[in-house]
């Protein structure tokens, strides 16, 4: 009786973990200081517009980074999606294996104990009936040994009067010999049906002594067939329990990178957020620096004005010394008239 040894169970490798290398405190703390520096006190005159520039060249880059970082993340996540599902496949296909597998060993294992029992049922009733037989056969053996115990002194007691009368006739010694011959056969036949009985007995005893053996062989084989099933069922009891401690460290990685993705996603908006602020504020430079050349224009055209008006002050303080210079001369030529 050959133990099954053609079951296998599906094997589920588990991948490799996957650790998320991020610098998304520290980036977030420095896009947050510089947008803080730049809009905290509403002094962007004293902010120049390269060094908006260049911190909103780094939260663009940061911000790429941070999306390729999310794409690579979101791609790992989908990947451990399916070796999750792939994990839960296995390991549902492995228990129904597992769980059939023993429920066939349970049966056979029933089935053989009950087949034990009736092999040795029919081998104790079998024998039980030798031994009755052997008693019947011993009986018999004895009944016919004083049997034959008993024909022989009849047959001898008649002889001694006979013999006294042997000188009588012929007629009585052949009727004697008829007898004894007689008694000859019937004691060579016992012989012979003891001899057949006895083959008989022996021929029992062997099959008993098989019987025995066989029923010996029977109980081994059936005790290693057990022993074999036994540790079947511990060898997939080892591997279920493996494939569960392998399930649950996936699960544990599956809620690790949920955790990380959702902090990288609440990170993501808020780089996002400071992007936004920085286009904003570029846009405000852009409006300062318009409104500063606007001034500057306005600045250059008041100072040409400006120049213009001093250049005809000067002209009319020349024209109101000359005015002066007339008035004296007339108040002169007035008081020399006079």
């Amino acid at each position: 009786m050959a133990s099954d040894v053609s079951f296998r169970l599906p094997s589920y490798d588990s991948p490799a973990i996957y650790h998320l290398e991020t610098d998304v405190d520290v980036s977030a703390s420095e896009t947050e200081s510089v947008s803080g520096a730049a809009a905290s006190n509403g002094q962007l005159d004293l902010v120049s517009k390269d060094k908006l520039f260049q911190a909103y060249k780094k939260a663009l880059d940061r911000y790429q980074k941070y999306r390729e970082r999310y794409t690579e993340l979101a791609r790992r996540y989908r990947e451990l999606e399916k070796d999750n599902s792939k994990a839960r496949s296995v390991l549902v296909e492995t228990q129904d294996k597992a769980l059939r597998r023993i429920s066939e060993l349970r049966e056979q294992c029933s089935l053989e104990q009950q087949a034990k029992a009736h092999l040795d049922s029919a081998l104790r009733m079998e024998i039980e009936e030798l031994q009755c037989v052997v008693k019947t056969l011993k009986t018999k053996l004895e009944a016919v040994g004083d049997h034959v115990d008993g024909e022989q002194q009849d047959a001898v007691k008649p002889d001694e009067p006979d013999l006294i009368s042997l000188s009588g006739g012929d007629d009585g010694a052949a009727t004697w010999e008829a007898k004894i011959k007689a008694l000859e056969e019937k004691l060579a036949g016992e012989a012979r049906v003891k001899d057949a009985l006895s083959e008989e007995i022996a021929a029992m005893k062997k099959r008993e002594e098989e019987h025995s053996i066989s029923l010996a062989e029977n109980k081994m084989a059936i005790h290693s067939e057990l022993e074999s099933k036994e540790a079947e069922v511990r060898k997939l009891k080892e591997q279920l329990q493996s494939i569960e401690k392998s399930m649950k460290q996936v699960l544990v990685e599956k809620d690790t990178l949920g955790k990380e993705v959702t902090e990288l996603k609440t990170k993501l908006t808020a780089v996002e957020k400071t992007a936004s602020r920085v286009k904003e504020l570029e846009a405000t430079v852009s409006t300062c620096n318009d409104q500063k050349n606007k001034l500057e224009s306005k600045f250059v055209e008041f100072e040409r004005k400006i120049l213009e008006l001093e250049k005809e002050k000067q002209r009319m303080k020349g024209s109101s010394q000359s005015v002066e210079q007339e008035k004296v001369e007339l108040s002169k030529k007035l008081q020399e008239s006079e």
